[in-house]
């Protein structure tokens, strides 16, 4: 009898599986309500506002992740310069034209498991969304920070049309310059706590600070040209895209620079780029030699080089700090100068100072300030070899009531001495 009652319920199990196989394979649905308002817009919500709405079931899928672009391998060359500065054109995000026509700029998805799109301009996106962007200032930094990575020197365009001389190489030949656009860029945002529609009436109102879910791909046209008669060298297309940084899966911003990061390093890695600012007789690819066993009689010499590695090394910190210590007052005016204004100064003289003022031998061979009130410091050649740069980035928080400063430079790990402190 048990017998038969296990290969009955083994017979009712079989009937069932393709049932229970369409039920769990099969596309979800979610009643929304639609209506279109006496404007002519459509809106969304999960309860019936308008007497004019209609439910329909949209099937819930799966927001798609963004375009998958690979990191190109970019080459930091050692013991060399490029030969030419490029002028960067500041950027722009808010008047970028290219972002103005496409209809598909941003596609928002809603609910747990994110209900087929509304996709929106990107003018639209702006009005409602603008904060949830990165600043033009931002991208700004981050790309000169990208191409300080890497030893390419960059000037601010208005700052070396100002001062020419100090933009020329040491052969004497002017810079090139380098404009970089945003031609194409892609969002995906994801609401999933549906029941925020209820308090605004439709979905479109929901804050762009309670996405969930997004990513960003987006595409760069980078051209370079003479800065003397306009002629283009280079027109290079580059990508990047970002679906998750740090843990913050709906953080546009973040994703956004991201990707612009990451596109900025594949135009570093592209061929045309590098041979056009650095003359195949300059570049010296780090070639890292096998390590060979010391022979038993050698030991005393390799001894005695570790200890004068590990003094160096201790000088170079030592140095570090001092740099850091002799820009201190700099960083304390141009604090004092955003609490003042409620902006950062364009340059010393806003500061009643001077950059010749920071040039000090063995520590600091140049100081500019870039925009944002970002302190860029080429360190000394004599102490710290070439193309080694120190910057100093100031973050307001609570409001601006108080500023972080974020240390970045191209010095390895093991000359570094922590981080800045905060005003």
């Amino acid at each position: 009898m048990i017998c038969l009652f296990i290969m009955r319920s083994r017979q009712y199990i079989a009937l069932l599986l393709p049932a229970l196989w369409l039920f769990f394979t099969a596309p979800v649905y979610a009643e929304i309500y639609k209506w279109t308002d006496a404007q002519g817009k459509v809106h969304y919500s999960d309860k019936k506002i308008a007497d004019s709405a209609q439910a329909q079931n949209l099937n819930l899928g799966t927001m798609p992740t963004a375009k998958v672009v690979d990191t190109l391998a970019a080459q930091r060359y050692q013991n060399t310069r490029p030969s030419l500065y490029l002028l960067r054109s500041e950027l722009a995000l808010e008047q970028l034209r290219a972002l103005r026509t496409p209809d598909n700029f941003a596609y928002f998805y809603f609910g747990g498991d994110c209900v087929s799109p509304t996709a929106v301009s990107y003018v639209e996106y702006i009005k409602r969304y603008k904060k949830s962007l990165p600043e033009s200032d931002d991208l700004y930094r981050d790309e000169g920070r990208i191409f300080d990575q890497y030893n390419y020197r960059t000037q601010n365009a208005l700052y070396a049309l100002n001062n020419p001389q100090r933009s020329l190489d040491e052969e004497g030949n002017p810079p090139l310059k380098l404009q970089i656009d945003i031609i194409d860029m892609r969002i995906n945002a994801c609401t999933q706590r549906l029941q925020k529609a209820t308090i605004s009436g439709n979905l479109d109102k929901i804050s762009g600070y309670n996405f969930e879910k997004a990513n960003v791909w987006l595409q760069l046209r980078a051209t370079i040209s003479n800065s003397t008669d306009d002629v283009i060298l280079l027109n290079a297309i580059t990508e990047g895209s970002a679906n998750e940084v740090d843990g913050y899966q709906g953080n546009i911003s973040r994703l956004t620079t991201a990707a612009y990061e990451q596109a900025i390093t594949n135009l570093i890695a592209n061929q045309k780029f590098t041979e056009l600012l650095t003359p195949k007789s300059k570049i010296q690819k780090i070639n890292i030699p096998e390590s060979q066993p010391p022979a038993p009689t050698a030991s005393s010499g390799l001894l005695n080089r570790l200890a004068d590695k590990l003094q160096f090394n201790s000088v170079k910190k030592s140095k570090v700090a001092e740099a850091l210590s002799l820009v201190n007052p700099v960083r304390f005016s141009i604090v004092q100068y955003y609490a003042e204004t409620g902006k950062w100064p364009n340059n010393f003289s806003d500061i009643d100072l001077n950059s010749s003022e920071l040039q000090q031998k063995d520590l600091i061979d140049n100081a500019e300030l870039r925009l944002g009130g970002v302190l860029h410091l080429r360190l000394a050649v004599s102490t710290f070899g070439e193309n080694e740069v120190l910057q100093l980035v100031p973050k307001p928080i609570m409001g601006g009531q108080s500023i972080n400063w974020e240390c970045r430079t191209s010095l390895d790990k093991a000359f570094w001495v922590g981080d800045c402190q905060g005003l």
